[in-house]
């Protein structure tokens, strides 16, 4: 069965910041951006701090979450399996341009898994964006010439 990524998993842009990221030591929310991805497993412990007034709770990254790079030379994922940068830290958000996927829950769930579909393990979804063959159609699927968006 094919279905698009959406049936599988919420799609949604990190969060978007209106001016340059200013880092602040004392900062309560960790920032994920693009140098941090790795294609691997997420490391939360060296993340820059930002302060952020305010900010709508489906921005905070949850384990389990894939970050993936949609405009990039490089079209990776990112799996985010321990969230604990420090003490101080309320929260881990995603900067845009960076896609966060969160996989639906099992079938029958409000908002879950199409029919057909019992489950799907973020971690084997996170093998499949980066196994070659994916990477290769991704490729195909990409526009630009300096930075490539998918």
């Amino acid at each position: 069965m094919r279905f698009p990524l959406s049936a599988l998993a919420d799609v949604r842009l990190g969060y978007p910041f209106r001016t340059r990221v200013t880092p602040e030591t004392q900062g309560e929310t960790a920032l994920v951006q693009l140098a941090d991805l790795n294609g691997g497993v997420l490391d939360a412990s060296s993340l820059v701090r930002v302060r952020l007034a305010r900010i709508r709770e489906h921005f905070a990254l949850r384990p389990g979450d894939i970050l993936f790079r949609a405009r990039s030379q490089m079209h990776d994922a990112t799996y985010v399996d321990d969230l604990t940068p420090g003490p101080g830290v309320v929260r881990v958000v995603a900067a845009a341009p960076i896609l966060v996927l969160r996989v639906r829950p099992p079938h029958g769930r409000a908002g879950g898994l199409p029919d057909g579909v019992a489950g799907l393990d973020a971690r084997y979804l996170h093998w499949l964006l980066n196994h070659p063959q994916t990477q290769a159609v991704l490729r195909t699927q990409s526009t630009g010439h300096n930075a490539e968006i998918l």
